[in-house]
């Protein structure tokens, strides 16, 4: 999800954050009153931003684990000391993705997935109207090449 804006200004917002089932046990009525999803918490070396677009996958490593903004949720953004790189996953992944992309019949998805410590890939999401203008700009990837490519084949 990334954050949540509390006000129109966009001054007051909510990000990823880490909690606990203590935490939930001894407060039933927040989530009750405020539903959240949820996910186990997955140590990590680094964080992927991948666009699968047709058949291509185009993938950004993200070194969320260089600032402590950006250690638990890589969309705290801090672009001074978070690499963004241009990289190929390894084949393995590409093409567990691809055939995931045909079983759900997406042409198009932004997906955030983490590296382990063990060099193990772990998908958190699909965006299927994701963002990805900014992504293409910061890590110099074909993205709306790729796009108009894929939109040409149709």
């Amino acid at each position: 999800m990334g954050y949540v804006k509390l006000d129109d200004s966009g001054k007051y917002f909510l990000y990823s954050q880490i909690f606990y089932h203590s935490e939930l046990v001894q407060n039933p009525l927040a989530i009750k009153r405020c539903p959240v999803f949820s996910q186990e918490y997955i140590d990590k070396i680094c964080e992927y931003r991948v666009m699968v677009i047709g058949s291509r996958v185009l993938s950004c490593k993200i070194d969320s684990q260089a600032s402590e903004a950006t250690k638990i949720d890589w969309r705290h953004y801090d672009f001074v000391n978070v690499k963004h790189t241009a990289v190929n996953l390894p084949d393995d992944i590409q093409q567990k993705l691809l055939r995931f992309m045909q079983a759900v019949g997406l042409r198009y998805g932004a997906i955030d997935m983490v590296e382990t410590p063990k060099g193990d890939f772990v998908f958190l999401e699909i965006n299927p109207s994701g963002q990805w203008g900014w992504i293409a700009d910061i890590a110099g990837l074909p993205i709306s090449e790729a796009v108009a490519e894929m939109l040409d084949s149709l």
